[in-house]
């Protein structure tokens, strides 16, 4: 049995469908609204330019598919929100700055020369097709478009002794042409057919449709398309922020003009009822803006999915056996109960690691050192650690006795496995055998300390350069923390002043100097070059060292002491004449230098873990 028919649509019919404000459309007009299952707006600007560029071209770009609505002359979309979204877009925007950017050389000619028969230099070209540009983005639409008017604002923009009458006509005949064409593509576009593939079978189908479609075409990542195939059964939730969270998503869309289905936010605000999918979509933005610690993802429009708070309750209670059936465990939990515990866990972790991944620098925001899979591990690890699954009403009988000792070994392991470079590679398969295996337990010997500081200051010796040095790796800023936290004070770290890392022997100096050798490359970024300095003595020193600044706001000796770890003989080296026959010397004094300092930068290190 078939569940669909083929329709034959233009653009302008599908533009008109999606955009439930367009005033023109009566109430027998078909409807295209968005289910509550679709994902957001995806396409970047340079993707819908192309679209619409294929549809100008007229090229083919396959068919859209809608499920019609019993008894209504409404549909919803299936398969193709973007490109049905962009063509919206264009129908009822055609002259936004991605749609036109730029005016034809030849009219702007036109239009100079008009205003200005003896001005021959093109300077003014560009003011002239600001003013055009800047009406066309006002008026939106090219039924809106005046050219009288525009030839009006163009002739009074620009002061000149030419007669009104001549001059605005030539300018609107300068345009004209420029106009017609671009309209003339817009009423082509718009007329273009459109195969629409309606489905009419059971709605229950929808979902796995949806499914293989977006598993096939252009790929959804999967926890957009757990919107879809998860259960639908609501969930009642008591965090009005996490609700909230979930109404930008689709007011997001509805901002936009489009219809989704089956959305009421005073609904939502007053059932307080919400999908797994969008529970788990809401907790993630609640999240990312309650803990710094989990800014390990850049997803910060109101339709974007942040995976982290799908898998870190997935590594809680689930252990990553299978995410995607994550929503037939929360069915069987006190959801909002969870959250609170795994709150819990993540203030726990943030807290244990916060002299390290917290630790005062020059950035304005917080610095995350680590990677998403190794603060998922950490979180899982402490959840487990902490509450028995089975029982989220009180904590297991030992964690007030070993919880001051997990702490110091999350720290630890915290350290350690940025130094390494440990979850560099790994994903969930990775968290669940470290929860399993309790390895956040194990003991890190002073050893081992120093064998991992020495295999990240040898991997650094063979990373040599000239120029386009490197900045600091998150390795190099865990190391300098667990150095300088034991330096700073309370004062230091709540004062408004700054640090900033920096080059002891200056990237600047060292630049001038390996100038005078052929290609001699050296590792100028290795640790221990580096420092912490206070952001006004480092900026204000410029390009010289310590010892050749003046004016410190320190004393030399508190700098030595506090910040830099060296005498002046340590850089008197780099102060030296040097010439082409002095590569050798030149090269030995570095070496001699960074292998000196790296024995105090070690030393310092290891106090922090005996």
């Amino acid at each position: 049995m078939s569940y669909y028919t083929i329709e034959t649509w233009t653009i302008r019919d599908v533009a008109k469908a999606f955009n439930f404000r367009d005033t023109s459309t009566s109430f027998t007009d078909r409807k295209v609204v968005i289910p509550i299952f679709q994902r957001g707006l995806r396409w970047e600007p340079k993707k819908r330019s192309q679209f619409i560029d294929s549809l100008d071209r007229g090229y083919p770009f396959g068919s859209l598919l809608f499920a019609k609505q019993e008894g209504i002359n409404k549909y919803s979309v299936v398969d193709g929100l973007q490109r049905g979204s962009t063509a919206c877009d264009y129908v009822f925007n055609p002259l936004a700055k991605n749609n036109i950017n730029s005016v034809d050389e030849e009219v702007l000619d036109a239009i100079r020369i008009a205003l200005f028969p003896d001005n021959e230099s093109k300077s003014i070209n560009k003011k002239i097709e600001e003013q055009i540009l800047s009406y066309f983005y006002e008026k939106k639409r090219f039924d809106c478009v005046d050219l009288s008017d525009l030839a009006d604002i163009i002739y009074d923009s620009f002061p000149n002794t030419e007669d009104y009458r001549i001059c605005r006509t030539k300018i609107k005949n300068a345009i004209s042409p420029f106009y017609a064409k671009r309209k003339e593509k817009y009423d082509n576009i718009c007329a273009s057919s459109v195969p629409i593939v309606v489905y009419s079978g059971p709605q229950e189908l929808l979902n796995e449709i949806f499914n293989r479609i977006n598993k096939n075409g252009t790929p959804l990542n999967d926890f957009e398309i757990y919107s879809a195939t998860w259960s639908h059964k609501p969930i009642l939730v008591n965090n009005t922020e996490v609700i909230e969270k979930v109404i930008k998503k689709y007011w997001a869309l509805s901002d936009l003009g489009y219809e989704i289905d089956g959305f009421d936010a005073t609904l939502m605000r007053t059932k307080k009822e919400l999908t797994a999918f969008e529970f788990l979509f809401g907790l993630g933005k609640y999240w990312y803006d309650k803990f710094d610690c989990l800014k390990v993802e850049s997803k910060n429009k109101d339709d974007d999915v942040n995976e982290i708070s799908f898998e870190i309750v997935d590594a809680c209670i689930n252990q990553t056996k299978s995410i995607s059936n994550l929503d037939k465990v929360l069915q069987r939990l006190n959801i909002n109960k969870l959250q609170r515990r795994i709150e819990e866990s993540i203030t726990y972790v943030s807290n244990a690691i916060a002299v390290v991944s917290s630790f005062k620098g020059n950035k304005r925001k917080f610095n995350v050192l680590h990677s998403k899979y190794q603060i998922i591990s950490l979180i899982s690890f402490t959840f487990r650690e902490m509450y028995d699954i089975n029982n989220l009403e009180t904590k297991k009988d030992d964690w007030n006795r070993k919880s001051q000792i997990i702490a110091k070994k999350l720290l630890s392991h915290y350290v350690a496995d940025i130094i390494s470079g440990e979850w560099h590679d790994g994903g969930a398969a990775k968290v669940y055998s470290f929860t399993k295996e309790r390895k956040y337990l194990e003991d890190i010997s002073l050893d081992r300390w120093g064998s991992l500081l020495d295999n990240h200051y040898f991997a650094q010796l063979q990373n040599k350069q000239n120029e386009r040095f490197t900045n600091p790796v998150n390795a190099d800023c865990v190391i300098l923390n667990c150095i300088y936290v034991t330096l700073f004070t309370a004062s230091d770290q709540l004062s408004s002043q700054k640090f900033d890392i920096e080059h002891l022997a200056t990237k600047e100096r060292m630049k001038n100097i390996l100038n005078n050798f052929n290609d001699l490359k050296l590792p100028i970024c290795c640790i221990a070059n580096l420092c912490y300095l206070p952001e006004d003595i480092n900026r204000g020193k410029k390009e010289k060292t310590i010892y050749e600044a003046t004016n410190l706001s320190l004393p030399i000796s508190v700098i030595e002491e506090k910040y830099s770890f060296t005498v002046e003989d340590d850089l008197k080296w780099i102060t030296y004449p040097y010439t082409s026959e002095d590569q050798t010397l030149f090269v030995s004094n570095y070496e001699k230098f960074i292998a000196s300092r790296y024995s105090k930068i070690k030393a310092r290190f290891l106090e922090m873990f005996k």
